[in-house]
């Protein structure tokens, strides 16, 4: 038989898994650091004309101004527009400690293994002189340098191009998997490396119409933010099309800061909680009345409050003993970040019931509601609010 002193390494192993798991799901995501953008849409080229990328270019221009960063727009610039502009915003980027994002809806193309992109003016890419009339993604990556704060480039640029002649076998479709990147950067494709991305229907192509949809989403990383633009590119175009991403960034980088409210139990009896999108987030047993804050996602959050009574009714004799019948209460404070009430009124009891009635011994739901904050304002409403929700069970 082994003695206690042989179980105390996994008593303390068990422990620290289960202080980092705590941690991890009380981390709070890092406020957003937007600085400089770049953004590019060319359409009207000499050898025809792109459905979208003009207006998927001022719709992201729109959003990332929204969003905080400084955002120069460019519509169908020729060569010398398009390194002027790289080169300018490479420069800004380098005197900037915050976020710099690319962003080109286009004409793209590979060859040898290296990506170009296609200005309007440009009528062909033979593989002899394609740099006298493109421009390399190098370009972008030597103008952002080796700046430490973060780079994110996003290329909505692998349609099909009528401009490749020259050599057979030297160009393949789509664009190639970068080498030599800036250091802390994220580059994105509209689709795989290798393999052409749709223009779409309508106002948008797929990649861009999905990036518009979360990029404004409070609290969200890049990472959650293009898986979520994958799987939507993905549904909407029957699996062909699958956006990639390759990544060397340092840590989380967001665009709109995280939305919260504050939470606090002020009183209750045995347990109380909150669970927020099925998560608890606040406990009494475990938080007392410590004020805490909670961290919202974008859109409907589901919110639910519950108490659990562990005194059920096992018979007694009021003045001589026994278990007597005893009854919950709870309190609690919900409060935006400003310190004004979100709610008010969140508090009920059952005292000293007659009988053992149906919210004895477990963990029920007092109260539920659903909280909604807004992707462009972070503003936060209320709906659906059942205080009493324990009375309806």
């Amino acid at each position: 038989m082994k003695s206690l002193s042989s179980f105390w390494p996994c008593i303390l192993v068990i422990a620290f898994v289960a202080l980092a798991v705590n941690r991890h799901a009380q981390a709070e995501s890092p406020a957003a650091n937007n600085g400089i953008a770049l953004v590019i849409g060319n359409t009207e080229y000499d050898v025809g004309t792109l459905a979208n990328a003009s207006q998927d270019a001022k719709d992201v221009a729109s959003a990332l101004t929204d969003l905080g960063f400084d955002v120069r727009l460019k519509q169908d610039v020729d060569f010398a527009d398009l390194v002027a502009a790289i080169d300018e915003f490479g420069a800004a980027a380098k005197k900037s400690p915050k976020t710099a994002l690319f962003y080109f809806s286009g004409h793209g193309l590979q060859v040898n293994g290296e990506d170009y992109l296609i200005p309007t003016d440009a009528t062909s890419a033979s593989v002899t002189d394609i740099g006298n009339h493109t421009v390399r993604l190098q370009r972008v990556f030597d103008a952002l340098g080796a700046r430490s704060a973060p780079n994110v480039i996003i290329l909505d640029a692998c349609r099909v191009n009528p401009f490749i002649s020259g050599t057979s076998g030297s160009w393949v479709k789509g664009l190639a998997i970068p080498g030599n990147s800036p250091p802390n950067s994220l580059i994105a494709f509209s689709t795989a490396p290798g393999t052409v991305a749709s223009d779409g229907e309508g106002t948008h192509s797929p990649y861009t119409r999905a990036l518009l949809r979360y990029i404004r989403a409070p609290g969200q990383d890049t990472s959650e933010l293009f898986n979520q633009v994958r799987n939507d590119v993905k549904a909407n175009t029957d699996n062909i099309q699958v956006s990639w991403e390759s990544t060397s960034l340092r840590g989380a980088v967001i665009f709109r800061d995280p939305a919260y409210l504050y939470g606090q139990f002020l009183s209750a009896d045995d347990d109380a909680l909150i669970l927020l999108n099925g998560q608890d987030v606040l406990d009494w047993n475990r938080d007392g009345s410590t004020k805490k804050r909670l961290q919202l996602q974008g859109g409907l959050n589901d919110v639910r409050i519950m108490v659990y009574n562990q005194r059920s009714y096992t018979g007694g004799v009021p003045l001589i003993g026994g278990h007597l019948p005893e009854g919950w209460n709870y309190s609690l404070a919900l409060t935006r970040t400003d310190g004004t009430p979100l709610v008010t009124g969140l508090s009920a009891l059952e005292d000293r019931p007659e009988d053992n009635g149906p919210h004895h011994g477990k963990l029920f739901t007092v109260a539920t509601m659903k909280i909604v904050v807004d992707e462009t304002s972070n503003g936060i409403t209320v709906q659906s609010l059942d205080p009493n929700a324990w009375t309806h069970q």
